[in-house]
């Protein structure tokens, strides 16, 4: 099942116990999330070439707004569609 398309800034966070945090947020300030909207924890990801991430310590995040949708249980992070 598809879930509901999320946009925004999108943060990773890696834990030392293997487990994955991802947050869709308004904006990031001082490698920050700001704004936090929706969260997925836990659940497999797929990141999209062309979207272009930064990386500080453990947490790494776009530095764009990306789109984020839940699909068969995998989180998938791309780029804006230009759909009209």
């Amino acid at each position: 099942m598809t879930s509901p398309t999320d946009r925004g800034f999108a943060i990773i966070d890696s834990q030392p116990d293997g487990t994955t945090t991802i947050s869709i947020c308004a904006e990031v300030v001082h490698h920050q999330p700001v704004g936090v909207f929706a969260q997925y924890t836990d659940c497999p990801f797929a990141i999209d070439q062309g979207v272009a991430m930064t990386k500080h310590g453990q947490r790494q995040y776009s530095i764009g707004v990306v789109e984020v949708h839940e699909s068969d249980g995998v989180v998938n992070i791309r780029t804006i569609s230009e759909r009209l």
